[in-house]
């Protein structure tokens, strides 16, 4: 093709039913890896929270992978979100001692982490990166993680 004669491109697919279905594979490749072997490896001890709350984190960054997949190499939100979601992993580990405390600077900094990634979320909607159903269902389990801490 010429240049300067490049088609434009659609920020989302045509045909919402074969991106349903590619969707739905992705996430059912996802839980197979995640769920195939059970990890012993426990850093949580007794903190049964603590490891559930990671397991969340864990399933909610590959989430965000699978729906940056669909967002152009060069759109930043896409390389942010992706870092965000693994430092995510790295502040729930931390949050092994102190789970609970309201006024805990680990438990904050938790917190702040989940607001600003479903903030980035909404923007990936917003932008037609996403389908707002995608954007809602990883905001609702960013929340409930959140609740949780």
């Amino acid at each position: 093709m010429p240049k300067g004669h490049e088609k434009e491109v659609s920020k989302t697919t045509s045909n919402p039913v074969s991106e349903s279905i590619k969707d739905a594979q992705d996430v059912s490749n996802v839980l197979l890896i995640l769920d195939s072997i059970s990890i012993r490896t426990n850093p949580f001890g007794a903190n049964v929270s603590g490891d559930n709350s990671y397991r969340r984190a864990e399933r909610i960054s590959a989430a965000l992978h699978l729906v940056t997949n669909h967002v152009p190499e060069e759109e930043p939100l896409r390389s942010v979100i992706r870092n965000k979601g693994l430092e995510l992993l790295s502040v729930i580990l931390e949050l092994r001692s102190g789970f609970r405390g309201p006024a805990s600077e680990k438990g904050q900094s938790a917190l702040v982490s989940i607001r600003e990634l479903i903030s980035l979320i909404r923007l990936l909607a917003v932008s037609g990166y996403i389908s707002v159903q995608n954007a809602n269902a990883i905001a609702e389990a960013l929340d409930e993680l959140g609740s949780l801490i």
